[in-house]
């Protein structure tokens, strides 16, 4: 089933006190539509529920998205994936992680949306607002898939080098 609007979070998103936050829309009369995310007691049981409230949907993916971005340039986050990685799978160097790695956030900001959803439920198990920020939760094997899917003979390598060629012809 397609889900209508697509929501980044949908599933990993969650209170400080562990209750999840569901996915909600509005679209005014104009045909605006407005994307929130709503604790689950909110939902069902009405707004004195619980004390968190509803969420605007674009700000909380944006911070997300950014700190996925910012985690597959970040060099601590490459050396323990490179580690994870080598342990799990000799045959793949360090150089093949760190370059994989670097070309994913190079073109991170031109993936389709749903590519990014992917990567991000591949990558992330939870995502926790705190009073100041949010909290991440990586899966640690999630890691390893993804580096799998962007080596070299592989067709996110591929996809990966036509989109790069694409670029560099523009």
């Amino acid at each position: 089933m397609r889900r209508n609007p697509p929501s980044l979070l949908l599933g990993i998103f969650f209170t400080q006190d562990g209750e999840r936050f569901q996915p909600a829309f509005t679209r005014k009369a104009n045909g605006k539509m407005y994307r929130y995310y709503v604790p689950i007691r909110k939902v069902r049981f009405g707004a004195t529920a619980t004390r968190a409230g509803r969420l605007p949907a674009e700000a909380i993916e944006q911070l997300v998205l950014a700190q996925v971005h910012s985690a597959l340039q970040t060099p601590e986050v490459v050396q323990a994936v490179c580690h994870r990685v080598a342990a799990a799978t000799p045959k793949v160097t360090e150089p093949d992680v760190v370059l994989a790695l670097r070309q994913l956030g190079n073109v991170w900001e031109q993936l389709f949306p749903a590519e990014r959803q992917r990567i991000v439920q591949l990558l992330i198990q939870r995502v926790t607002l705190l009073d100041h920020g949010i909290e991440i939760t990586w899966r640690e094997a999630g890691w390893s898939a993804l580096v799998g899917e962007l080596l070299p003979d592989t067709i996110g390598a591929e996809l990966r080098e036509l989109a790069e060629a694409e670029e560099a012809l523009a």
